[in-house]
């Protein structure tokens, strides 16, 4: 093999190497806002090993199964989940928000991402909530300006999304059922651009639309926050541990130590000479560390009951 021949398949090598562990951030997203199940295998049969809340981000680390399912890594480990309740970071505007797919649609055009109420009524304003980028404004010249653009005489205030301080302007163009009800948001990023984000509806609907807007609204998260892609939700996963005799996942602690001591009393896990010893309380059936951690839930749990010392 000659050299040429020799560096252009290291070459290959390389790239194909970098191509494997290269990984995406994607962010979880249920219907119903509960947490996704990462599972030991790329099935629906496979055990749940963990448990990610609904907005956290995830690495991807590539798509299986015609893209049904995902492997991740998490805090160094495999895992898999369906990609159905997994999507992709917003990319240039550099947010993520939760919403649901059944009630509005994402449309991306010129640097705007517009999040569509998809149950519109023809000649009525569109419901949405869009996201986009301003640049060379001041916070305080940006909301100046939106608040002269309205031309009504509406509300301002301070929130805080996500932690980052933001301005915000609200205001009713009327009482009529089509007048509009708009909110914007501006904020500042460490470029220096805003992020502008407006909601809006129709005065007939408010009731019915709003709840949903600012759910989302208050669910973005801003990139650049943190270096741990699983601290964006600012919540931790769950652990889950194999039975070695059954074979199941159980959620770590009293849930997996119930199911060792009631399921096979007669088994020793005793995994080193410093285990702990375990007590089940007579009353609740939880299984509790021997010793203070026992005595402080039977006094702190059923203070009124008299355990014969």
């Amino acid at each position: 093999m000659t050299k040429r021949s020799i560096f252009c398949f290291l070459f290959v090598l390389c790239l194909a190497a970098s191509t494997v562990a290269a990984a995406e951030i994607w962010h979880v997203q249920t219907p119903n806002g509960k947490p996704l199940n990462v599972r030991s295998e790329a099935s629906k049969i496979g055990g749940i090993i963990a448990t990610i809340d609904n907005g956290s981000a995830v690495e991807v680390v590539k798509l299986l199964k015609e893209g049904e399912w995902a492997q991740i890594s998490l805090n160094n480990r495999t895992g898999y989940c369906m990609t159905s309740y997994l999507f992709r970071d917003s990319g240039e505007l550099g947010y993520t928000l939760v919403y649901d797919r059944d009630l509005f649609t994402l449309e991306r055009s010129d640097g705007i991402d517009t999040y569509r109420w998809n149950d519109q009524t023809e000649g009525m304003p569109n419901c949405y909530l869009s996201v986009s980028r301003l640049t060379g404004y001041t916070l305080e010249e940006a909301i100046n300006g939106l608040a002269l653009q309205s031309g009504v005489d509406g509300e301002r205030s301070a929130i805080t999304l996500d932690g980052q301080e933001a301005l915000s302007y609200s205001f009713c163009e009327g009482s009529q059922e089509h007048d509009r009800v708009v909110q914007y948001v501006c904020v500042p990023q460490s470029d220096g651009s805003i992020l502008l984000i407006e909601l809006a509806c129709y005065a007939v609907i408010q009731e019915a639309v709003e709840p949903y807007l600012r759910e989302m609204l208050f669910s973005i998260t801003l990139s650049g926050q943190s270096d741990n892609p699983d601290s964006s939700s600012g919540a931790a996963e769950t652990e889950y541990v194999r039975c070695e005799i059954c074979g199941e996942w159980f959620e770590a602690g009293n849930v997996f130590r119930n199911h060792q001591c009631v399921t096979y009393p007669g088994e020793d896990y005793a995994a080193a000479e410093s285990s702990p010893e375990m007590v089940q309380c007579e009353i609740c059936g939880e299984w509790f560390e021997a010793g203070n951690v026992f005595r402080n839930h039977q006094c702190v749990t059923y203070p009124g009951e008299d355990y014969a010392m």
